[in-house]
């Protein structure tokens, strides 16, 4: 069986062809590719994956919470960074968050990797406080099996974490 995995990504298009060239040459990955928060939120919905691979700077989507978020954080994706939004409102949401109704139950923290532009000192506290612990840097042009090694990493985590 293949690992299903959702890469939440507005850049994935143009990272296809070396980000995911490992991915279907192995022929051991089903990848989802969504590339805004909404879509993202739509996908978690409609079936579960193996991993979910985020990017902490998100386009909001098509729906009005978010895209009010986004333009009360300035409409620029490196200053809103909701992908740290959406990790929080699936993880740990609080009052301040976006609601998101019907989160599927295996949605949890072991099941997401960031991969981002975002150094990690940067994500360090969100990436704490969410308990996730799988995280790439994107430098330039990322070393082609990242997002790969990336996918493997978070399903290791799974398997240590009894799921």
């Amino acid at each position: 069986m293949r690992t299903r995995f959702l890469w939440i990504e507005d850049g994935a298009i143009a990272d296809y062809r070396y980000l995911l060239a490992p991915i279907y040459v192995s022929g051991q990955y089903d990848p989802v590719i969504a590339l805004d928060v909404c879509e993202g939120i739509r996908r978690l919905k409609e079936q579960e994956f193996d991993a979910v691979i985020v990017d902490i700077r998100l386009p909001p989507g098509d729906e009005p919470e978010w895209i009010r978020l986004y333009r009360q954080l300035g409409s620029n994706k490196a200053t809103a960074r909701l992908g740290s939004k959406l990790l929080r409102s699936l993880l740990k949401p609080d009052g301040d968050d976006i609601q998101i109704e019907g989160v599927p139950e295996w949605v949890r923290p072991q099941r997401f990797g960031i991969l981002t532009v975002e150094t990690k000192d940067l994500v360090q506290e969100d990436l704490k406080e969410l308990d996730i612990t799988v995280y790439e840097q994107k430098i330039g042009r990322t070393r082609e099996d990242a997002l790969k090694d990336l996918v493997q990493r978070v399903i290791s985590r799974n398997r240590e974490s009894g799921e």
